[in-house]
């Protein structure tokens, strides 16, 4: 168990949430003083203490209200952040990682906090000295005569596979190591009066498992006709690389055994002193065997059922002996019980840590995964503190039951705790979704205000993932992910026992401040600096290539399409103000937050294909944005609106300016270059931010041709400019009511568009310094009845009975129009156009629908 006493030691009992860390505490402590009162209770769960049943037992199984699962636990520091801190290389970039030339180099792998075994690499056995072999071959024949009677009990010699042996050489090993290690742990808690002979008597056991398996090894295998490599007995690679591990171990232990049975001998043929080489299990149905031992016909590179050390493929994070017992509904009689050994394994290929509970033969074999794709997982684990017990949902029908130790059942649950927290760390959430992934030459994270479990100084071959993060809104009966920002997840390479990991949100709060560097050998890299409340933090990410650079940058602004996503391409502005309308009403002039010079812009939208009916992909779009690049960094304006709530407005005078009308929003990314920075800056963005989330803010864009602002308006609002012009008068012809009169609507300079999306054509008015309202616009028929008039030199058009409604009078505001919903037409009156250039009139008329434009 020192494993799991050394690990619940690494945890701080701080950050466990109070109410369940008072329960688990105050159990524990109640455990522990009847514990002293019986001080002849073995750490280990043996095969005689068995676990209360489902039926007929004081405290039986609520199938309907189930423990907590472990994402209800409470929140600790992390297992692979207690480990030691991984070695480092120097820092010069490495070799690229498989796929790009070369293979990833391992990182040094240091001792676990876990059981302290022999784990390095297996080299050639040396010579054995004569006088070794003999005392080799005269302790064989002595465990021959203590061991030899039990080889058959469980089936003839001939019958039991090689397989098994070589789980049998492992279980004790592994049993003997643990006994002899609970002698040193418990021995200063043993009551004075029989320590002596209480430790003698766990010595003696633990000596003898340890015996049992040196003489598998060395006796029953090599009789198997396989030779000791075990070639040609088709057992999977890691299970053999398993056995070696313990052989290794074994090898120094033959002087202590001999030892043993030349001073105890009579103690180890005692009556009470197991010599057995099997386990008994219980027969099962068939439909058992399926549930109890989970499938295992994979590839060589499978997980071993059985863990005692470390190889060149995979890490033992420790094992400790359980007892399991197989619960139904129906049953009408408990259950008998598995000895089992849970162990805690990961490939060096893999992030994950796996859970397996395997039995001394092939009786029992459940795999506990971190996630619900790969069979059982930790959400079908099910937790009982007031009975040590583990709870598995094998099958809706079925239950292992597993009992632990009381210290054990405690750093079980934080184990399985922290596997799940890295588990939802390293892929996305159901509000997420993966957008980078590479391994970079070297991250060097540093944090400036308090310590931190990831390493200080840089660290090669990291693995980088970044997750862009959203939230969902719903208005009516339409639900959309609106951007929040994005998630960076850092950790060191799985060729590392021990491995740290960082996870850092980037929030749109805030601007992002980045740099671009090389390295001393020219290898570029990106620095990302972060502020969590007061704590600072700076990350660099030295890339193997520029691309990889370039696109985690271009990521993190938003500035790359993804695969479904369209670019346009880049064209010039001349300038972009940022500021809040005025109010009249409080006496409040307009206040500009930003105003940036001479940029480049572009637009990010969905690829053509099938709209949002009947709005396009303009509307309720999670794509849409605005990046305009500037001297300093670049700001992503994302346009994720619902019908009505973008606005646009033209100036009469200068037809380069567009302006654009927001309501309050909270998906602005706006990103500083470093060599850039100033404290001023910053805040001034700062500010920027905070007042565009709460307030309605006005751009106004001033583009360099009519051409860009024509470009520009399409992708925004999905209508194409048709026709864009300065008519020298506008009139509505509006009949009064009870009189044969009509009265007239003018305004003298006005800015007329015609915009069309697909088959939907709409004429826009934008008014200069008219009493009746700043603009209007509505939507033209290819059934309109257009009339060509020249009157007064002038030349112009009637659209006969147009349907309309009036636009409203703001003086103090520009005008502002909404293309995709209109109000509802509730006038019907003549309108009329006129030019100063008949080529003018002739234009329009030529795209108008129906007349000379498409229907």
């Amino acid at each position: 168990m020192r494993w799991l006493k050394q690990t619940y030691d690494s945890i701080n009992s701080e950050d466990i949430e109070e109410n369940t860390a008072e329960e688990i505490r105050d159990f524990l402590t109640a455990k522990k003083d009847r514990d002293a009162a019986a001080p002849d209770r073995h750490p280990a769960y043996s095969s005689t203490n068995q676990p209360l049943t489902l039926q007929g037992s004081e405290s039986p199984v609520q199938f309907h209200h189930p423990s907590p699962k472990p994402k209800e636990l409470p929140k600790v520091t992390s297992l692979l952040e207690s480990f030691d801190e991984p070695s480092m290389t120097p820092y010069t970039i490495p070799k690229p990682p498989p796929g790009r030339s070369a293979g990833i180099p391992c990182m040094d792998t240091r001792d676990s906090l876990m059981m302290q075994r022999l784990t390095d690499q297996f080299s050639p056995q040396r010579v054995l000295q004569a006088s070794e072999v003999g005392e080799t071959t005269t302790l064989k024949k002595q465990l021959e005569d203590i061991f030899g009677p039990f080889v058959n009990t469980l089936k003839s010699f001939k019958d039991i596979p090689a397989e098994d042996w070589v789980r049998a050489a492992t279980w004790w090993a592994l049993k003997g190591n643990e006994q002899m290690e609970a002698v040193d742990y418990h021995k200063g808690a043993m009551p004075v009066v029989n320590r002596d002979a209480e430790a003698s008597r766990m010595s003696i056991q633990g000596a003898v498992n340890l015996a049992k398996a040196w003489w598998i090894c060395h006796c029953i295998i090599p009789e198997l006709g396989c030779g000791e490599s075990l070639a040609g007995t088709g057992l999977c690679l890691t299970l053999i690389d398993q056995y070696r591990c313990a052989q290794r171990y074994l090898e120094g232990l033959t002087y202590t055994i001999s030892t043993l049975l030349e001073t105890k001998h009579d103690q180890v043929t005692e009556i009470d002193v197991d010599r057995s080489l099997w386990i008994m299990y219980p027969s099962r149905s068939p439909k058992e065997r399926e549930i109890l031992c989970f499938d295992r016909s994979q590839p060589a590179d499978t997980i071993p059922p059985l863990a005692f050390g470390d190889t060149d493929t995979l890490f033992s994070y420790g094992s400790e002996f359980v007892s399991l017992m197989l619960l139904t509904e129906e049953a009408d009689r408990p259950s008998p019980s598995f000895e089992c050994v849970l162990s805690f394994i990961r490939f060096q290929s893999n992030w994950e840590i796996v859970a397996v509970l395997a039995s001394q033969t092939a009786a029992v074999y459940i795999e506990i995964h971190s996630s619900r794709k790969r069979n059982i997982s930790w959400h079908d684990v099910y937790w009982d503190a007031t009975r040590s017990v583990l709870q598995i949902m094998l099958d809706p029908q079925y239950i292992a039951q597993v009992q632990l130790t009381e210290q054990s059942f405690k750093m079980v649950w934080q184990i399985a705790q922290q596997i799940m927290q890295t588990e939802s760390l390293l892929v996305a959430g159901d509000l997420e979704t993966l957008v980078f992934e590479d391994t970079v030459g070297f991250c060097h994270y540093v944090s400036h205000d308090r310590p931190s479990s990831f390493p200080s100084r840089p660290v090669a071959q990291c693995q980088v993932r970044l997750f862009e993060r959203f939230e969902r809104v719903k208005e009516g009966t339409i639900e959309r992910r609106v951007h929040c920002g994005f998630r960076l997840f850092v950790t060191t390479p799985p060729q590392a026992k021990t491995i740290s990991k960082a996870s850092h949100h980037f929030s749109n709060n805030t601007p992002l401040l980045y740099g671009i560097y090389e390295d001393d050998n020219g290898f570029p890299g990106l620095l990302l600096q972060l502020r969590e409340g007061s704590h600072r933090l700076s990350i660099s990410l030295t890339c193997y290539d520029r691309h990889a650079r370039s696109l985690l940058h271009a990521l993190l602004s938003s500035a790359s399409p993804q695969d479904h996503e369209a670019k346009s391409e880049k064209f010039p502005i001349r300038s972009l103000a940022l500021s809040e309308p005025p109010d009249r009403d409080f006496d409040m002039q307009s206040i500009r937050h930003l105003e940036v010079g001479e940029s480049m812009a572009c637009v990010i939208e969905e690829k053509d294909g099938v709209g949002r009916s009947p709005y396009g992909n303009t509307v309720w779009s999670e794509t849409l944005r605005v990046i305009i690049e500037t001297s300093w960094g670049s700001i992503t304006d994302r346009i994720n609106l619902a019908p009505s709530h973008l606005r646009i407005g033209l100036c009469v005078l200068d037809n380069k300016v567009l302006n654009i009308l927001r309501s309050p929003q909270s998906d602005m990314t706006i990103c500083i270059r470093q060599d850039t920075q100033s404290d001023k800056l910053m805040e001034n963005l700062t500010k920027v931010i905070t007042a565009i989330q709460a307030k309605f803010t006005l751009r106004r864009i001033e583009f360099n041709s009519i051409e860009d602002l024509h470009k520009f308006q399409q992708a925004i609002t999905g209508y194409k400019v048709r026709f864009d012009r300065v008519a020298k008068r506008f009139i509505i012809n509006r009949p009064r009511k009870l009189f044969a009169i009509r009265n007239h609507w003018e305004a003298n300079i006005t800015r007329v568009q015609l915009v069309q999306q697909k088959g939907k054509f709409q004429l826009i008015a934008f008014f200069y310094q008219s009493p009746h309202g700043n603009c209007m616009n509505f939507e033209v028929r290819c059934t309109e009845d257009f009339q060509p008039i020249n009157k007064n030199d002038l030349w112009g058009l009637v659209i006969k009975d147009a349907k309309f409604a009036l636009p409203e009078i703001k003086p103090h505001l520009p005008g502002f129009v909404c293309l995709d919903e209109l109000d509802y037409p509730l006038e019907h009156d003549d309108i009329s156009i006129m030019f100063n250039d008949k080529a003018e009139r002739d234009e329009l008329l030529a795209c108008l629908p129906g007349y000379g434009g498409e229907a």
